[in-house]
């Protein structure tokens, strides 16, 4: 994209550029996404991509992020807890 600019900071926790990211993407040795990770560094600090990760993603032209599903918390001993067996079910199932 035009507005950015060879310094403009892609990933704020390794400080990689998008100049860098640039860079190292055209280089043939470096075709793959862990290949430019590894190089520039980008998506391999404190937040391991969670910030960065889509916007890199998108400017290197990759396939969408995945999406986590949302986390809800659940009590140890509901998990522990054996299931209920539901009457109905069983007996319609003979």
């Amino acid at each position: 994209p035009g507005w950015l600019r060879a310094d403009t900071i892609l990933c704020r926790c390794e400080e990689t550029a998008y100049g860098d990211l640039r860079r190292e993407a055209g280089d043939p040795a470096r075709n793959s996404p862990p290949a430019l990770r590894l190089a520039t560094r980008a998506g391999l600090g404190p937040c391991q991509a969670r910030i960065c990760g889509p916007t890199v993603a998108e400017l290197l032209g990759g396939p969408a992020p995945h999406h986590r599903p949302i986390a809800q918390p659940i009590r140890l001993g509901d998990l522990a807890r054996p299931p209920i067996e539901d009457t109905a079910t069983k007996e319609s199932a003979r």
